[in-house]
């Protein structure tokens, strides 16, 4: 069973770029991978002018086959299977945050270079890096 999110960023003007992705949204695959792996607004803005996300990973990489992405390389609907491009755009944090389409997490990259993470457990935005190490955490508490 999938664990969707979306990934946003927000551009300097406050506009809200935004697109779905469908594999394990959870803090610890694609937050931990946002966080460590996805820093500054560029390669977010990259990332997300690929449209929707079939799995996140570490490098955005180039075409494949939709079922052969290889190691550690993002698969996206448009481009690897051909899909139409989706971009989800909103005027500001408000439109982006009254749209959202009841993910299991919604990410966002702040125009002050940092990531915000809202679970379906709460409707408050939170420092990404914070929930991630609430997460790890529990995790911890629960094997110990």
């Amino acid at each position: 069973m999938a664990t969707r999110s979306t990934i946003a960023i927000e551009l300097p003007n406050g506009k809200i770029k935004a697109v779905y992705c469908h594999w394990d949204g959870y803090l610890s695959y694609n937050g931990k991978i946002l966080q460590e792996h996805y820093t500054d607004a560029k390669k977010v803005e990259k990332l997300i002018s690929k449209g929707a996300i079939s799995s996140l990973a570490e490098e955005i990489g180039r075409k494949h086959a939709f079922n052969d992405s290889g190691k550690g390389v993002c698969t996206f609907y448009a481009r690897d299977r051909g899909e139409k491009l989706q971009i989800n755009k909103f005027k500001d944090f408000d439109d982006y945050a009254s749209n959202l389409d009841g993910q299991e997490y919604d990410y966002l990259f702040t125009k002050y270079g940092n990531w915000r993470v809202r679970s379906w457990r709460t409707e408050s935005w939170e420092l990404l890096n914070e929930q991630i190490a609430l997460d790890d955490k529990a995790r911890a508490e629960e094997t110990a």
